[in-house]
């Protein structure tokens, strides 16, 4: 019986571990080839970011798994195909190739981390840890508490404080704020004492303490919410060295930032 029940007892490690392997998080083979959640979770990332129409090709919709399933199946035979260098050779193939990994760039960068990268993140973190620790009451009495409380429930456990710190994940948006803070200042003209004349006393002026600290936020919060358009104008001018003009016509035509050809594309 303990020979037996040893048997069983490694035969449900040995199973469970296996389950637990990400090594062999297979989902399911087409052709031969192994398929794991990893590349199906990339498939849907990839299918929710990227404009492709599924065209004449299904008759009907599809969920995600049979949609996966169907394009590795076609894969292969679609890259053997002749038809795939004219779809490189296509005026929409260059702007398809930039599209996918800006779009990324923009959701985890730009809108994620308000335009900074994890390293930096991770570097203000540890230059300001301090700004975010916390004390929280720690019992000096250790595992003889229970017994303490048993023997004499009268008895006090003494206890004091240590200092623990709150991980960068959960004060990440406080982080690139400041970052962005810091990087993107809020303009002069913002903190500029503004004046009206006093209704009783014409000839008196009374003058508007400015909140430096809320038009701070209020410059911060304006921009998270049309972060596209923040930094389409910053990134215009570190390109070309000037303000991205209002006009139309000055930033889109042949030869321009944005030509038809391009502008084609982007409309089909």
């Amino acid at each position: 019986l303990v020979r037996f029940g040893i048997i069983v007892l490694t035969l449900c490690l040995y199973c469970f571990c296996q389950k637990n392997d990400p090594k062999n998080d297979s989902l399911l083979k087409i052709d031969g080839k192994t398929i794991t959640r990893k590349n199906f979770n990339s498939f849907q990332e990839a299918k929710n970011l990227y404009p492709a129409s599924k065209g004449d090709f299904f008759s009907r919709p599809l969920s995600d798994m049979s949609f996966f399933i169907t394009i590795e199946a076609l894969y292969d035979k679609a890259s053997a195909d002749k038809s795939t260098s004219q779809i490189k050779s296509s005026d929409d193939w260059k702007l398809k190739q930039m599209y996918f990994p800006a779009t990324l760039y923009y959701r985890s960068i730009l809108q994620g981390n308000l335009g900074f990268s994890d390293k930096e993140i991770e570097s203000y973190y540890k230059a300001h840890k301090e700004s975010y620790s916390h004390m929280v009451p720690r019992d000096t009495a250790g595992k003889d508490k229970a017994d303490s409380l048993h023997k004499d429930k009268t008895k006090i456990v003494k206890t004091d404080s240590v200092k623990t710190y709150k991980p960068v994940e959960e004060v990440k948006e406080q982080i690139t704020e400041a970052l962005f803070l810091g990087k993107y200042p809020a303009p002069d003209s913002l903190f500029h004492n503004k004046t009206t004349v006093n209704a009783k006393d014409t000839t008196k002026i009374d003058t508007i303490k400015v909140d430096t600290a809320a038009v701070k936020m209020q410059w911060l919060y304006s921009n998270k919410r049309n972060l596209a358009d923040f930094f389409l104008k910053k990134f215009y001018q570190e390109k070309y060295k000037t303000k991205m003009p209002d006009s139309l016509n000055q930033w889109y035509g042949e030869g321009k930032p944005v030509t038809p050809a391009d502008m084609k594309v982007i409309l089909s």
